[in-house]
């Protein structure tokens, strides 16, 4: 493959920005090229079903495989020349069996699969109880890539001995000079250093435990250092030991020393544990810095450092101008006015944190840029007095505890203290999922400044020695009712439903509607091992209560669950309950693309944008990724003026669109085969249907009735309502604003979308014939963020099949038929084998609920909830 070509790939389907490919071809240059291996090239799939694909139809009016082909319109008939060659491409069958699937990775890894026991959590009126749950884990380290761009200086190659290859053209060169027949031989390289990680273990560092996990992963996978090794501190009194593994023997601190400095030590810690201050750490902190690059990576905040140890040093400003110096050799500008001369003896120790920023000014001082500096401290080589911990004073007014906190806090730390007071259930695990879904651009280190507020406390009894991550933790009294005032009650309801739903999945529930109803019901039996259910519905019900109105209801009824309400309380009056679509911000970044020219001069202009949205979990690593789609007004259909267009999309008259989310892709075969396994609603779905194999190629040979059985099944699974899009709401996300018969503009190219590329429209150019569907995203977006709309498969809608747009909706409504049982349904987008002009915005194709090719395929939709608007019914007649 060409440099281009690769160029174009990670741009197009990694959609990569130019920064980031060139970090990509930077990161393969520093890396030493492994032997070529050859490849064996794969093929397509042969199909597992019985069934041989026919040759294609119409758009309009496409049969089962098994049956005789019959158009049922003329409108789209394709010349007979067209059929003939598009049945003989089809009738080629692979020969060729699909490779095995690997095993997948045991997921264990980070996924609990139990938890502790315990009893109820609010015991009458003492105070609450740990209630065992367990959920995903959300990475800390938000984005590895700026790690490793952070530390590129570092990340250099260096000669290594003689060397092994030939340097070709320096060899001919000395013989033309000297006539002398002696090869010279380039050096090998090598990456510059290895890096040790050392963690310190003691019980405060257990917030940061993913964390370390997760930069640990990021510089092994990255591969640029000689080797990267982590190792845990054993530390009996003056005893100091290295630990690889809990059952491996442990190692002395010197074995880490390497002569040459070639090695980076970074000791991971908060620097709070006793041995930092008393000098235990001292004398090998010393030894390795004197040879070795040294530094502390702090996990708490810059404000927090003087209350640790450090603050027993002088803060500085440390700067280099030798590569690879030692610590003895920075050069340290104080930034107080104490004199270093003044604590006698001390070792400059850099200090950084997880911000990329701080790690770049390390690594470029590291590097020798003597224009760089680098936050530091100048430690005392002598122990000192471990500090007691303050004596207990009175309890403060909870009002005046949150001032505090926000008048000395960062804006994100206020805001996740704020939405934790919405969680019914508060852990480490649910804290770094809310950080990462309602802050995602947040680094680590609000959690720490909410542990380090005074305003969480650990809930009484919780088993010594439980796994920190299963620790339990509530506000203290009176913080949750202050906090919860001024939040919003869609984020109220957002962290609710996340919560909740997690659990629902822990405790065995198919669905949240499940588990809700279980909660509700006065005598639903709690058998082990759920005997603290009734206490989470009792606290979600008083954080439920401050938004009133139905959610004030609702409340009520997990009350009357959890058996809270006194003798002779009124009945409960039946609810209807609508859990809010989560609206949590995830911000797409996508490439697209527009297309301008004419006869042989066509410009591809590509460029990036951005969309707002959420990513609806399937599984523990499978997810679907759903677009909001902006409320608006467009014109649907097509103008008299279009190139072959139909009276079908005609007349064009103005629609109203309210705002959706619709999915980023069309569904994959990964996604329907996870959700096939889903509790069946009205019928069963084969798991895999699809006629070309792949998990990112998008779900085919599916029937109308297939794909909302899909929907159903997703509904029930998550709480939220999923169904097929309404063709108005199709049309209008897949124009993204544009009135051009493509988004791209007045033509399209194979380059652009997945369709027959030896056919043309409008003057545009031919292209490749893929002959199959491809991955999805392959293409680039349209202006909102969504892929495929032009062909690569057709696109089930909502609507019964009309023959124009007279007496159609003003609205984005689903326009349906009256008493039918077998009408038509709706078709958008065209296909991989169809002609460009049946892949435009105002096509419009149909086929009966029961058909299904390798042509079919669909994409779901998610409407917000509003008070006061009625749910659409999906119609699954």
């Amino acid at each position: 493959m060409e440099i281009q070509q690769f160029v174009t790939l990670l741009a197009e389907e990694a959609q990569l920005s130019a920064r980031d490919i060139a970090d990509v071809f930077w990161l393969l240059l520093t890396q030493e090229q492994p032997e070529a291996s050859p490849q064996t090239p794969t093929s397509p799939q042969t199909p597992t079903s019985p069934q041989t694909p026919t040759s294609p139809q119409t758009p309009i009016s496409p049969q089962t495989p098994t049956s005789p082909q019959t158009p049922a319109s003329s409108e789209l008939t394709e010349p007979s020349e067209v059929q003939e060659r598009r049945e003989a491409a089809n009738s080629q069958a692979p020969t060729e069996s699909p490779n095995p699937s690997p095993t997948p990775e045991d997921p264990s890894a980070d996924v609990a699969t139990g938890f502790p026991q315990t009893s109820t959590l609010f015991p009458q009126r003492a105070l609450p109880r740990a209630l065992p749950i367990w959920i995903n884990d959300p990475p800390l380290l938000n984005n590895p890539l700026s790690l490793i761009r952070a530390l590129r200086p570092l990340l250099q190659q260096i000669d290594r001995g003689v060397g092994t290859r030939l340097d070709e053209a320096a060899t001919v060169e000395r013989i033309a000079q000297s006539q002398i027949w002696v090869p010279i031989l380039e050096p090998d390289q090598e990456p510059w250093f290895d890096i040790i990680l050392i963690v310190d273990p003691t019980p405060s560092m257990n917030l940061w435990q993913r964390l370390v996990k997760d930069i640990t992963l990021a510089l092994q996978r990255y591969g640029a250092f000689r080797d990267v090794r982590r190792f845990d501190l054993d530390i009996q009194g003056q005893d100091i030991r290295l630990r690889s593994h809990p059952q491996r023997p442990p190692h002395r601190p010197s074995e880490l020393i390497e002569p040459n400095g070639r090695r980076l030590i970074l000791v991971l810690s908060d620097c709070v544990a006793s041995y930092w201050w008393n000098g235990t750490l001292s004398a090998i902190l010393e030894t390795w810095a004197t040879v070795m690059p040294t530094a502390i990576w702090q996990m708490l905040p810059d404000w927090t450092w003087e209350r640790s140890a450090l603050g027993r040093g002088i803060q500085v400003a440390l700067h280099n101008s030798l590569p690879g110096a030692s610590n003895p050799q920075l050069k340290a500008d104080p930034l107080g006015l104490e004199s270093p001369s003044e604590r006698g003896t001390s070792l400059p120790m850099p200090v950084v944190t997880c911000d990329p920023r701080d790690l770049s000014r390390w690594s470029r001082m590291v590097s020798g840029d003597g224009q760089q500096t680098t936050a530091g401290y100048l430690l005392p080589c002598e122990g000192g007095e471990v500090p007691q911990p303050p004596a207990q004073s009175a309890k403060s007014d909870p009002q005046h505890q949150v001032q505090t906190f926000f008048l000395l806090s960062s804006p994100r730390a206020r805001r996740l203290l704020m939405l934790l007071a919405a969680a019914p259930v508060i852990t480490l695990p649910i804290m770094r999922l809310i950080r990462a879904t309602m802050l995602p651009e947040a680094s680590p280190l609000p959690i720490a400044e909410v542990f380090l507020s005074g305003l969480l406390r650990r809930l009484p009894d919780q088993e010594d020695g439980l796994d920190p991550e299963l620790v339990q933790y509530d506000f203290t009294p009176g913080i949750r009712e202050i906090l919860l005032k001024p939040l919003p009650g869609v984020e109220v309801i957002d962290i609710v439903s996340h919560v909740s739903r997690y659990i629902a999945e822990r405790l065995g529930y198919a669905s949240l509607a499940e588990f809700r109803a279980f909660l509700i019901d006065p005598n639903a039996e709690k058998p082990e091992p759920l005997p603290g259910v009734k206490a989470f519905a009792s606290l979600t019900a008083s954080i439920l209560e401050h938004l009133g109105g139905q959610y004030a209801s609702f409340a009520q009824q997990l009350r009357q669950g959890a058996g809270e309400l006194p003798p002779g309380w009124p009945p409960l009056q039946t609810l209807e309950y609508e859990p809010a679509v989560i609206t949590v911000k995830e911000i797409f970044r996508f490439g697209t693309a527009t297309l301008t020219g004419e006869g042989d001069e066509w410009v591809i202009q590509r460029r990036q944008g951005e969309a707002e949205g959420y990513v609806e979990p399937l599984n523990d690593e499978l997810g679907l990724e759903m677009v909001l789609i902006p409320s608006g007004t467009f014109l649907m259909g097509a103008p008299e003026e279009e190139p072959e267009s139909r009276d079908s999309e005609r007349p064009q008259h103005p629609v109203k669109v309210s705002e959706f989310f619709m999915g980023r892709y069309p569904v994959t075969q990964a996604q329907w085969r996870e959700v096939s396994s889903y509790s069946a609603v009205e019928r069963d779905l084969d798991p895999d249907p699809s006629h070309f194999k792949g998990d990112d190629l998008p779900v085919e040979q599916v029937s109308w009735r297939d794909a909302i059985e899909f929907c159903q099944r997703l509904s029930n699974q998550t709480g939220q309502l999923y169904r097929l899009p309404s063709e108005a709401e199709w049309e209008y996300a897949c124009r993204a604003g544009t009135q051009t018969p493509f988004y791209f503009g007045e033509t399209v190219t194979p380059e652009l979308a997945n369709y027959d590329g030896n056919y043309t429209y409008n003057g545009g150019p031919k292209g490749v014939y893929r002959k199959s569907t491809t991955s999805v995203g392959t293409f680039p977006a349209n202006a909102w963020g969504l892929y495929d709309m032009h062909g690569n498969v057709w696109e089930w809608c909502q609507d019964d099949w009309h023959d124009n747009y007279e007496g159609a909706p003003e609205d984005d409504s689903a326009w349906l038929k009256e008493n039918t049982t077998e009408n038509q349904k709706l078709l958008r987008g065209g296909s991989w084998n169809d002609l460009p002009r049946n892949c435009r915005c105002a096509i419009r194709g149909f086929n009966t609920r029961v058909v299904f090719t390798n042509r079919r395929g669909f994409r779901v939709v998610c409407v917000p909830v509003v008070a006061g608007r009625a749910r659409r019914a999906m119609d699954s007649s």
